[in-house]
């Protein structure tokens, strides 16, 4: 364009007349532009009767089939109470859209989803989910039920969508179906545990002999010789008392019975426990329980003074970690009459009653044993971990985890050298000897559970 505008300005400059005809006194110049351009505009339309979002598809048909850059947007506006369309098309088009909202926006009755738009095939449906996430059925509905026009919203609990009419009841036929419990199945782990425990404890108490009488053994006491005057005086009579003492050393032997150690105790014990954990199919995060058996022993202080503690005061205190996997698989059992057209078995709580079926999970055990004591009754803990799948049946309990330990420890405590001779070694200081077999078994019992009957 801008050549042919110079080229013109260079004739005329050069004065080239151009021929003209006795008909024609005035030339026309036309300028070739490019047409295939849409000229675009947006202009907002008040909505007096009906509301922005019962006419928008209708209008955004029309207007794609014109530019499909076209663009229709409903806008509310709350304050006001009133809504608005916006529409964005083709300049020479907007005559078309005043005429086609204007026929639109009409005055009615309404209906009972609150529209006075009737017979345009476009409803509105509530729903509202039992078991599932509102945020999960809305996207089955926008990827894959709803027709071009439809889309599904979520908010506070409650599904709703609009579509068409005759798209409504298949949607929500499908919604009913994928509504379903999440299946889900209680583990129950009991934890039973036989101790069988003999604890010998012979010989002299070193520590506490050392440590009082012992070293008071060559106290001697010497008084020398000495004159002791006790006298009255009285106006009358003048009197008085001697005392002559003699000085001299005794010793005695600081050591008695008390200090000899002769003690001998056997026992059993049997230790049960039960902890349950709730797994989702297909779950994401993994669930972890603990069995702790309390322990009570014996601890002593930095003075020996012993005193009765239980397990949970000890740093490490026995315990047995359970920790299930994430991706646990629940799996049915119905029978062929039981099993819908569609491959669906049934979610009713008469059909979980049943427990037919069985679930698949991994584990992780984690199993610290305390293997000894020391005198002021710190543990020694050794620690098994445990990795594995498991696979069972619903309503049987069956082994899950088995441990066998065996104890048999001596301490001696007593005079260095001469606690370490045999027979003798009594003599010297003390021999505690503990012999203990711990048997620890954990079985697992898996059972379905429905969210409306979660019995046992």
């Amino acid at each position: 364009m801008k050549k042919l505008i110079c080229s013109l300005l260079a004739f005329a400059a050069a004065g080239v007349l151009l021929p003209l005809t006795a008909a024609d006194d005035t030339r026309t110049i036309r300028l070739v532009q490019d047409d295939a351009q849409v000229r675009m505009v947006t202009k907002i339309y008040p909505m007096k009767y009906v509301k922005a979002l019962d006419i928008q598809p209708f209008v955004a048909a029309a207007a794609k089939r014109y530019s499909q850059l076209s663009n229709v947007r409903a806008q509310n506006y709350s304050a006001g109470k009133i809504q608005y369309l916006l529409v964005t098309t083709g300049e020479k088009f907007i005559p078309y859209m005043d005429e086609i909202i204007t026929k639109l926006d009409q005055p009615g009755k309404y209906s009972k989803y609150g529209s006075r738009v009737e017979g345009t095939g476009v409803q509105r449906m509530v729903y509202y989910p039992q078991y599932r996430d509102p945020e999960f059925l809305k996207e089955a509905i926008n990827n894959i039920l709803a027709t071009g026009i439809g889309s599904g919203y979520a908010k506070n609990g409650i599904l709703y969508w609009k579509d068409e009419w005759d798209n409504m009841e298949y949607t929500l036929d499908w919604l009913k179906m994928l509504d379903r419990p999440i299946p889900q199945a209680k583990l129950t782990f009991r934890y039973y545990e036989v101790r069988e425990s003999t604890l010998k404890d012979v010989g002299v108490d070193y520590l506490a002999w050392k440590n009082g009488p012992g070293m008071n053994l060559f106290n001697a006491a010497y008084s020398s010789g000495r004159l002791v005057w006790d006298k009255v005086l009285n106006p009358d009579i003048l009197f008085g008392a001697f005392n002559w003492s003699y000085g001299g050393f005794a010793t005695a032997p600081a050591f008695d019975l008390s200090f000899i150690r002769l003690l001998q105790q056997s026992g059993n014990a049997k230790v049960a426990a039960e902890a349950t954990v709730t797994v989702l199919n297909n779950n994401t995060v993994a669930s972890t329980l603990s069995l702790d058996p309390s322990y009570g022993k014996i601890q002593k202080d930095a003075d020996t003074h012993a005193s009765s503690i239980g397990s949970k005061a000890d740093a490490a205190p026995p315990e047995l970690s359970i920790k299930i996997k994430k991706g646990t698989t629940i799996c049915f059992d119905a029978d062929a009459k039981e099993v819908t057209e569609d491959g669906h078995v049934p979610a009713t709580v008469k059909f979980y009653q049943k427990n037919k079926g069985n679930i698949s999970f991994g584990y992780t055990v984690e199993a610290p044993q305390a293997v000894e004591y020391d005198n002021f009754g710190n543990s020694v803990v050794n620690s098994a971990n445990l990795k594995g799948f498991a696979s069972m049946n619903f309503g049987k309990e069956q082994l899950f985890y088995k441990s066998v330990v065996e104890r048999d420890i001596e301490q001696t405590t007593g005079i260095p050298f001469l606690c370490q001779i045999p027979v003798i070694k009594y003599l010297f200081g003390t021999t505690t000897t503990v012999k203990e077999k711990t048997f620890i078994v954990v079985t697992v019992e898996a059972n379905l559970v429905h969210p409306e009957n979660n019995a046992k």
